[in-house]
């Protein structure tokens, strides 16, 4: 059978003998399985920008109750708010997991499931129409 391309996009393409990532070529034939792993987002930069933030607007919130000015309040609130729009931002990155003979290897990592999944999809059609 002829090499057919099944998926070919954003520097990845699935032929039903190969698949290429980059410079990376692996041969379908060697794949024994293939899985998807979700990377959840690292938080510790939001975090630490949120906790300053909350920290500094409670003591702007102390302050004002007892009669200061709510200057620290306001910073607070400034420290606070990209703070969580950061947070909130975090997208989570999914992995392509092979499964060979000689073990296992990330063959792609991308943030968008879309993408992963059309290319998972691809892998599977390859791995069943074989040679």
């Amino acid at each position: 059978m002829a090499e057919q391309t099944l998926f070919d996009g954003l520097g990845v393409t699935v032929t039903n003998k190969r698949l290429l990532v980059g410079q990376q070529t692996t041969v379908i034939a060697s794949i024994n399985s293939i899985r998807t792993v979700t990377i959840p987002p690292k938080v510790g930069g939001p975090l630490v920008v949120v906790l300053m933030g909350c920290f500094v607007s409670v003591v702007g919130l102390i302050s004002a109750l007892v009669g200061g000015a709510i200057t620290w309040l306001v910073i607070g609130l400034f420290v606070l708010l990209p703070g969580v729009l950061w947070w909130i931002s975090r997208k989570a990155c999914y992995s392509i997991i092979l499964t060979s003979s000689s073990g296992e290897s990330t063959a792609l990592t991308h943030r968008d499931w879309d993408f992963v999944s059309q290319v998972v999809g691809a892998l599977n059609k390859a791995i069943v129409y074989g040679d």
